[in-house]
């Protein structure tokens, strides 16, 4: 009997646990519950009953806060709009409810777009609930327990890790699970999104680039403004990095010097000094 249990589990969880639309129950307190749900979709529209518990009213939520009217009887909630709002996708409590009883569940979704067209909603198990042994899924056989005991946590299951749906019953080791990974940890079971490659300086989950210099930090290896390479030199007055050519006095590169009769230069042709002067006639 128990093994058909936990072949009920296995078919019946994942769908349960990993939908994208969902609704699922919340115990506040002395009998009021919220009713939360996750879309991806507005919702202009619901109802849906609540299973093995009593309604004794519902209000609240973000259902009243968006215009929509709230209406019960004592099995079944149903929200409607007369002017059209809509309760934006996202996630939140959807209305909060006043319960005699403790409730097994949500059944018979109905949850309509904009357009009066029916959007695919599933309820979600609680963890907490859904581990516990005592808890109000045990007589339908969807209880952790059994499944961890059957299975264990390290198994896949639903393209998840035990663990993770399981997450009360585990205690899962977390860490990077992708084997390609620089920073692979081959004793976790959970993957908390950590998985890392190496940079181009071979650094796992670095930032670093290829630069001029060396390897880091954009920016970090640059040539320095006014060198002309990675080991501080310049240019000479050639153009050449780490030359050793100097201009003269006279401002030539490498050139010989004030060696001539006016010191950079000769005298002019046609003159008789560096002052610009000419012979006379006499000479």
């Amino acid at each position: 009997m128990r093994l058909k249990l936990y072949i009920v589990s296995l078919f019946l969880l994942p769908g349960l646990l990993f939908a994208e639309n969902t609704l699922s129950l919340e115990d506040i307190d002395d009998g009021n519950w919220n009713v939360n749900y996750s879309s991806d979709v507005a919702i202009a529209g619901f109802q849906f009953d609540i299973d093995a518990a009593t309604i004794n009213s519902a209000s609240g939520g973000d259902a009243s806060e968006n215009g929509l009217m709230i209406s019960t009887s004592a099995t079944t909630v149903l929200g409607f709009s007369l002017t059209g709002t809509t309760i934006p996708a996202g996630t939140g409590t959807l209305v909060i409810l006043d319960i005699t009883g403790i409730p097994q569940g949500i059944s018979g979704i109905v949850i309509s777009d904009s357009n009066g067209d029916s959007i695919e909603f599933e309820y979600l198990i609680d963890c907490e609930e859904l581990d516990d042994p005592d808890g109000v899924y045990a007589d339908f056989g969807f209880t952790c327990d059994w499944i961890v005991d059957f299975l264990g946590c390290s198994q896949i299951f639903a393209n998840e890790n035990i663990c993770q749906v399981c997450s009360c019953s585990c205690d899962c080791i977390t860490g990077c699970t992708d084997e390609t990974a620089c920073n692979y940890y081959e004793d976790a079971i959970e993957d908390d999104g950590s998985c890392s490659e190496d940079d181009a300086c071979g650094v796992c989950g670095g930032d670093g680039v290829d630069q001029e210099c060396g390897c880091g930090s954009a920016g970090e290896f640059g040539i320095p403004d006014g060198e002309c390479d990675c080991d501080g030199n310049i240019e000479d007055c050639a153009g050449v990095c780490g030359g050793g050519g100097v201009e003269d006095m006279c401002g030539i590169c490498d050139g010989p010097g004030d060696i001539y009769d006016c010191g950079c230069f000769g005298i002019p042709d046609g003159d008789c000094d560096c002052d610009g002067n000419i012979e006379d006639c006499a000479g």
